[in-house]
């Protein structure tokens, strides 16, 4: 990673070659979910029955990734520790 990876509105970029270039990605987008849902709820002025399914529909992709990450991102295996246990 190096600071050279910034975009011209400041927003940091990973480079592509870091390990957690997918896992950053993902919640990167898990956290846009996230932020249009809370935006739906502080427009709402009453809960109701459409709002939260609007919220679930939202929120669902986001709990989707979240759950791939944590699964399949976040298992990372130490080649050399792999070698000294064989």
């Amino acid at each position: 990673m190096n600071s050279e990876n910034l975009e011209t509105n400041n927003t940091w970029q990973p480079d592509p070659t870091w390990d957690y270039y997918l896992a950053w990605h993902s919640l990167q987008y898990a956290k846009s979910q996230i932020e249009k849902a809370l935006t739906f709820m502080a427009e709402e002025e009453f809960g109701n029955a459409t709002a939260d399914e609007e919220i679930k529909q939202l929120l669902e992709p986001a709990k989707d990734k979240l759950t791939d990450i944590i699964d399949d991102e976040l298992n990372f295996i130490d080649v050399n520790e792999d070698e000294e246990t064989a």
